[in-house]
């Protein structure tokens, strides 16, 4: 017999022979609620038609990606979550970058300072990512930005240095810095991450 002790709950005593059947009965419950939770996240999608994101809208906030970002949404989520950022910031990054046009993201259309792509990327600052292939510059933009707050200690400074760069974040922060910089960041984080305009 082994007791298993509960606090504030009767001391409940099992065989050792019942313990194996125990343990996969939790387990089937465990699969069981997630395969749940699968299946409504998949209505949840369909729900939401072919604009909806995906399945990673079930745990959206109440942000929402324009219409043109289908394509890239659920890469942006994911990149996202791969380097714990929040879920729809490098979305909002690239509708403020290149509000998913899609002359913008082939290279068609450049900014005056050379950006290119769907995350407006300088290739001189950034020769590793190729800027016109859209998910590899998603997947660059979240890592870099994950590399930065590390570095910075902020994700405002992080996007502030996506934005101005990483020396005149520290060099500026919070006050010098250039309008189109302060502007950058309260409408990225604003919409996906208020609270970290206070960091």
């Amino acid at each position: 017999i082994r007791d298993y002790k509960v606090t504030g709950v009767q001391t409940c005593a099992l065989p050792i022979s019942v313990i194996p059947q125990a343990r996969v009965a939790a387990g089937a419950i465990i699969v069981l609620g997630v395969g749940v939770a699968v299946l409504y996240a998949r209505k949840a999608a369909a729900d939401a038609g072919p604009h909806g994101g995906g399945m990673f809208d079930l745990f959206a906030g109440s942000w929402k990606p324009p219409s043109t970002a289908a394509p890239y949404v659920d890469a942006c989520r994911q990149a996202a979550i791969d380097n714990g950022l929040p879920l729809d910031l490098i979305t909002r990054m690239c509708q403020q970058e290149s509000g998913f046009r899609k002359d913008v993201i082939n290279g068609h259309t450049l900014s005056p300072a050379g950006a290119v792509g769907i995350l407006q990327i300088i290739p001189r600052y950034h020769p590793s990512v190729d800027p016109l292939d859209a998910y590899a510059s998603i997947d660059y933009c979240a890592s870099w930005i994950a590399d930065q707050r590390q570095r910075l200690g902020s994700l405002a400074k992080a996007v502030a240095a996506w934005n101005t760069g990483p020396a005149n974040v520290r060099r500026l922060w919070p006050n010098r810095l250039p309008a189109e910089t302060r502007n950058y960041i309260s409408r990225v984080l604003t919409d996906v991450a208020p609270q970290e305009l206070l960091a």
